[in-house]
């Protein structure tokens, strides 16, 4: 089953979850400027990916050209992994 094919009350109901909001959860982290290389990926790319309105065209076209941190020396910034944030809210 496709990612796009879930939706969130399935989810909930079928991993027998409970959802909490947790608001302004990422305002510490401060916001960065694209690179000019992001942006013209971005730019190229958007458009077609868009038009042809697959998963696996977003994929091709935004997911896979974007920088590889050990290719160009990117500093990757570092957020919470999804599951991590949701057990430390759950208190599990």
């Amino acid at each position: 089953m496709t990612y796009s094919n879930f939706t969130l009350p399935q989810v909930i109901k079928t991993f027998n979850l409970q959802l909490q909001e947790v608001p302004d959860l990422y305002h510490s982290i401060p916001p960065l400027e694209p690179s000019p290389e992001l942006q013209r990926i971005l730019t190229e790319n958007i458009p077609l990916a868009l038009a042809i309105n697959t998963e696996k065209a977003r994929s091709e076209f935004l997911i896979a050209p974007l920088p590889q941190p050990r290719k160009t020396g990117f500093q990757p910034v570092e957020i919470p992994n999804l599951l991590e944030v949701l057990l430390l809210t759950l208190g599990t």
